[in-house]
């Protein structure tokens, strides 16, 4: 099952006056709370075992049991890559935060500066089973796009609003990419 949360605003208890200061700093987290063993899982453990001691009745050799065991292992080292947790931060100011962090412990944190987003889509993945959207990031100067969400089920109305708040993050950039004067030029004067 996932759990997707409302963004988490972040404030500063120390504004100027002493009110509370906006950092502009939204996270949308989404959490898989499969165990590392589902039914599917049993029942390959199962079979393997079952396949395993009818291979050493025939066979009367410890090999296909080794087999079975290695089966076995090498299905749970697999579980141990899948996602187990998934988050986007967007800093107002800065960029953004991808967080990925797997069953087994391992956690990929990418940044993208504000400056370096291009554009921002929604995708859709395609299962067997089903089609979900995900946002993708494109990046400046990069071949491959940040991909947020593709491999968990999150509802159309968070994606988009994830997406907007992405949009919002890179049009304050652009105002005030526009907004920034070279020093020595100055504002033509309007005659008339």
């Amino acid at each position: 099952m996932n759990e997707v949360l409302e963004p988490v605003r972040c404030w500063r208890p120390d504004g100027p006056r002493g009110e509370r200061v906006h950092l502009g700093v939204k996270s949308y987290r989404t959490v898989v709370e499969d165990p590392v063993f589902s039914g599917p899982d049993y029942a390959f453990v199962l079979l393997m075992l079952c396949l395993g001691l009818a291979c050493y009745e025939l066979f009367r050799s410890l090999a296909s049991l080794q087999v079975s065991a290695a089966l076995v292992v090498i299905r749970v080292i697999l579980r141990m890559s899948d996602l187990k947790e998934e988050s986007i931060s967007i800093f107002q100011d800065l960029g953004i935060e991808v967080r990925k962090v797997t069953f087994g412990g391992g956690e990929q944190i990418l940044f993208v500066e504000r400056s370096k987003i291009k554009s921002v889509v929604i995708n859709e993945a395609v299962t067997c089973s089903s089609v979900f959207p995900y946002i993708a990031v494109i990046v400046y100067e990069e071949e491959e796009m940040v991909a947020v969400f593709d491999s968990v089920h999150v509802e159309y109305k968070v994606i988009s609003k994830i997406y907007n708040d992405i949009l919002r993050c890179r049009r304050a950039e652009r105002r005030s990419r526009f907004s920034r004067r070279p020093s020595g030029i100055r504002r033509a004067k309007s005659v008339g």
